[in-house]
């Protein structure tokens, strides 16, 4: 597993970091829902200082190499933002910090939204657990779908 820490993402260049990551990783998106007008890519490095979710992060060679950012609606977390850099995807960072946000919570339920067409990151959730519960169109016109993960808390 990938050391996975805290992203200060008010200090702007940790902000900056966030930027470009999320560049590199969500033209991936882009590109399988036919649609560049994804958040994540009109966003500035300001934007992100603003935020209001919570940041992490792992790095590879002195690179932000994948984050996650998610915030919490009392039983639910929402899950904002997975991004991976390209040279780093399917190595299983995305699966690290997904890992870490199931061990390091108690939560009933995660959830996140993705390209309906992403067909990777529709496998990906899935495989993970999660289960696609309804389609919502942006104002921007993309097909989003609604998939959540519901923790087993029989324990």
């Amino acid at each position: 597993m990938v050391e996975i820490t805290l992203l200060e993402h008010r200090n702007a260049e940790i902000a900056k970091e966030i930027e470009a990551l999320q560049q590199l990783s969500y033209h991936q998106e882009a590109k399988y829902i036919n649609n560049d007008k994804l958040p994540p890519l009109t966003e500035t490095y300001r934007h992100i200082q603003q935020a209001q979710e919570n940041f992490l992060g792992t790095y590879k060679n002195g690179k932000l190499a994948g984050l996650l950012a998610c915030h919490r609606e009392e039983e639910v977390i929402w899950i904002t933002r997975l991004a991976v850099h390209p040279e780093w995807m399917r190595k299983g960072i995305g699966s690290d910090m997904l890992t870490y946000i199931f061990d390091e919570n108690n939560f009933a339920r995660c959830c996140v939204t993705t390209g309906l067409k992403n067909r990777p990151a529709m496998t990906f959730y899935q495989e993970k657990g999660f289960v696609h519960l309804n389609n919502m169109e942006t104002e921007e016109g993309i097909m989003l779908a609604l998939l959540c993960y519901e923790q087993d808390r029989s324990n």
